[in-house]
């Protein structure tokens, strides 16, 4: 009997260890519940006939495991699986023969199938890698063990010693291989589900690393188109990314922040003031928003590459927070407004040549709109208003002028709509006659917004003509 006993204990662990590497490759081939009832239903009765050839005897009734695959079969995958697995094993037991075949087919093949399938929940089992509860399962094993030995009792001619011992101990032999069976099967469980999780989170993680990858690379795409230099770098002044704009500017590109190098004191560009003025290390916009949380905005910096080239960069910088609202990087967005600052200067220039020009001219030049608002005049204008130059500009023309002198050039402002060209007259204030010639400017769909008043005094001109007549 122990003999037997080491042979089954050997037996299961081989057909275990065969079975869970079936399982296992089955369930990567097809996830179909009835072919794995066909596939493992065939395994059990395959086992279960092979445990026959490790049976004892006594009192012509044979005693072995084979009751075990069927029961356990039939418990996991139910009624069809239990049918499907007595077949084999019931021709086997038929084929040996003896004096109880029908006795050992019931006891050993048809009652644990009946038994099992009994306890069989759908919900709970069909699940591929199920835990099964050892408890449970040995205790629905023990109500088969029980009706065995009731059955063995009234049916089976046997002492009561050898029908004790002889229960006894196959009962607890099965139980302790179907103990090992369930406790071995949900390890492997365990396991695999473990691996199948890590293998999810192994994909997940790949999935979000290309995501991040095309992100990545979409924004680097993004930032290379954008026109204007951008830079981020953590709290040490390390340059963690930079677009293509960037280095264009600044020329070269060093790994930290404000032209310099790690391991080297040389610097790739020298940031300056306006003035030409070297700028400190704890003034410049990123030293601010690293160090202080400053957001800087439109500082214009003199910028002096490596290869001698100067450009006016417009700098912007703000502070990127972590989840406790500690600042751990920051970004520096600059623009090259080099030649903004030319035209800006060219502008500057012209409008000082302009108003050199304008105020030059000893005749009053005062620019209106069609309501009278003053845009600009000059400083013979100005006086003539008994104003300054910036006290005039935004006053109303008409507010200095007679109602007479108001309602004809309200009157010849209106003829402009009918006529594109200047319009002269002469008019009369108190003892001085001016020369006054309304100039249109037109604008993009032909329409006059705005006027220049030019006034000639002319009353000289007129005193002379009169002595001479």
């Amino acid at each position: 009997m122990l003999h037997s006993f080491f042979d089954n204990v050997f037996l299961v662990v081989g057909a275990l260890f065969i079975g869970l590497k079936l399982r296992d490759y089955t369930s990567k081939k097809t996830s179909i519940h009835r072919f794995n009832i066909w596939i493992f239903s065939i395994y059990a009765s395959l086992t279960s006939i092979l445990s026959m050839f490790n049976s004892y005897m006594n009192e012509e009734l044979f005693f072995d495991i084979r009751s075990i695959p069927l029961f356990f079969i039939s418990y996991v995958y139910g009624w069809k699986a239990g049918l499907i697995s007595c077949i084999l094993p019931s021709l086997f037991r038929y084929y040996i023969g003896g004096a109880m075949v029908w006795q050992g087919i019931i006891l050993s093949i048809v009652i644990p199938i009946i038994v099992g399938a009994l306890f069989y929940k759908s919900k709970v089992f069909d699940n591929q890698y199920r835990f099964f509860s050892i408890k449970s399962t040995l205790l629905v094993y023990s109500v088969y063990c029980i009706i065995r030995a009731v059955i063995i009792w009234f049916v089976v001619p046997v002492s009561n010693s050898s029908w004790l011992k002889n229960n006894m101990s196959t009962t607890i032999i099965s139980l302790m291989i179907l103990c090992f069976i369930v406790f071995v099967i949900n390890d492997s469980n365990k396991n695999m589900l473990l691996k199948i999780e890590m293998d999810n989170k192994q994909r997940k993680i790949e999935d979000l690393n290309s995501k991040l990858l095309n992100s990545n690379d979409t924004l680097i795409s993004l930032l290379d188109a954008m026109p204007v230099g951008i830079v981020v770098f953590d709290t040490k002044g390390n340059i963690i990314l930079n677009n293509a704009t960037s280095a264009n500017i600044l020329g070269t590109i060093a790994n930290k922040i404000g032209g310099r190098f790690t391991d080297s004191n040389k610097r790739a560009y020298y940031l300056h003031r306006l003035d030409g003025s070297e700028i400190p290390l704890k003034e410049l916009p990123y030293w601010q928003t690293i160090e202080k949380g400053r957001v800087i905005k439109d500082a214009e910096i003199l910028l002096r590459r490596k290869d001698k080239k100067e450009k006016i960069i417009l700098v912007s910088s703000t502070p990127i927070y972590d989840d406790k609202d500690n600042i751990a990087n920051g970004v520096v967005v600059f623009q090259d407004i080099t030649h903004l600052k030319i035209i800006e200067n060219t502008l500057r220039q012209s409008r000082k040549i302009g108003e050199a020009f304008i105020n030059g001219i000893t005749e009053v030049l005062i620019l209106i709109d069609r309501e009278g608002t003053i845009f600009s005049l000059n400083e013979t204008g100005s006086r003539e208003l008994g104003l300054k130059v910036s006290e005039a500009i935004g006053l109303n023309i008409f507010d200095f002028i007679s109602p007479e002198l108001k309602e004809k050039i309200k009157k010849k402002l209106n003829e402009f709509i009918k006529s594109k060209s200047y319009i002269a007259f002469e008019q009369e204030l108190g003892e001085r006659y001016f020369n006054i010639t309304l100039y249109p400017i037109f604008n993009n769909y032909g329409i006059a917004e705005k006027f220049v008043i030019f006034s000639k005094d002319i009353t000289k001109l007129k005193e002379a003509e009169e002595i001479k007549n």
